[in-house]
Order: C-alpha cells, then structure tokens, then sequence
C-alpha cells in the first residue's frame, strides 16, 4: 500500500474512467493502459479481443509510447543507443520528474464498425507531413536491424488501420474499422 492507503492499482484506476482519459507521463503505464484499453473495447461486445488485440498492442501501443517518450518526455534516441527506448524514459522520467505531470490525453470512441482513438501529448510536435512521405519500407532488408525508426512507421505501411496526425504533430488519430471477416 502505498502511503495514502491505495495500492498502485488502484492509485490509476481513477485515471479509466468514461471515453477521455487525462494520464501521467509515465513510460511505466503503458502496459496497464493498453490492457485497460482492450478491456473497454471489449466490454460491450461490439468487438471481440480477436479484432482488436492487434490494434491495441500494435499500432495504439506504439502510438502510445512515442506520445510518452517523444512528445512529453522528448527522449531522442539514437542510432547508438543501445538501452531500450523505456530504460531511456524511465531516466529522463527520474532525472525530470516534473516531466511526468504533463498529460497523456487519450479520447476513444468505439462504433459497431468503426475505433477512433486519438492520443494528444503536449510536446512540441513534429513535421509530420515530412515524417509520412519520408517513411521508406520498415521490412525492407536494409532496415531489418535499425535499432530505431521502424515503430509506427512499420504500422503506417503494413497495417489496415489509419493513421493520422494532427495539432502539429502533437496528436495521433487511430482508426481500427471492422473487415468484412471479422
């Protein structure tokens, strides 16, 4: 328990409730709101956790962790980096704690054929327009062992799912609509 009697679990769950949820910047979280996402798009049966696992912990979970580590922490790694993009947010996260007060909002709305969720940080954004038309192939073999830059760009190419950016690179629309054998 922690000093104000809740347990960490119940420290965040206040953070889930109703279709826009204001978070933490912590890189610690993604996890518990990547499963708090598929629980809510799962709860009411219009979609199965067989749609939307992949979104979820594919394209959403990248999504995610770029809004964290990017845009709130500003956490750029490079290609010699080689602790892992958490390890690198989690101590810029130590070091800048008043980094973790800025917000992660998340707003989701969820139709019988159609997920739109969009994901706003309040980092300074990012060319947006240059980053999609300089995306070149993820999985092509030249970039296979790219230690960065391969995330969401990977999504943006091979996945059904849409993407779109916004607010000058601070917000992230994702848009997960029902194929026909779902």
């Amino acid at each position: 328990m922690s000093p104000e009697g809740l347990s960490q679990e119940d420290k965040y769950e206040k953070f889930f409730k109703g279709d826009k949820w204001i978070l933490p910047t912590d890189i610690g979280l993604v996890g518990r709101i990547e499963q708090e996402l598929l629980t809510k798009l799962t709860k009411d049966s219009l979609w199965t956790e067989d749609e939307v696992e992949a979104f979820v912990y594919g394209i959403f979970g990248e999504a995610l962790i770029n809004a964290i580590a990017h845009g709130n922490l500003d956490v750029i790694k490079t290609k010699s980096d080689d602790e892992p993009i958490d390890v690198l947010c989690k101590k810029k996260q130590d070091t800048f704690p008043e980094l973790t007060k800025k917000p992660i909002n998340i707003n989701i709305t969820i139709e019988r054929e159609k997920i739109v969720v969009s994901i706003h940080d309040a980092g300074k954004g990012f060319d947006y327009e240059t980053f999609l038309s300089d995306i070149n192939d993820p999985t092509s073999s030249d970039r296979l062992m790219d230690k960065m830059g391969r995330g969401i760009a990977s999504y943006i190419k091979l996945s059904e799912d849409e993407v779109g950016y916004s607010d000058g690179g601070t917000t992230v629309t994702l848009t997960k609509t029902k194929t026909t054998n779902s």
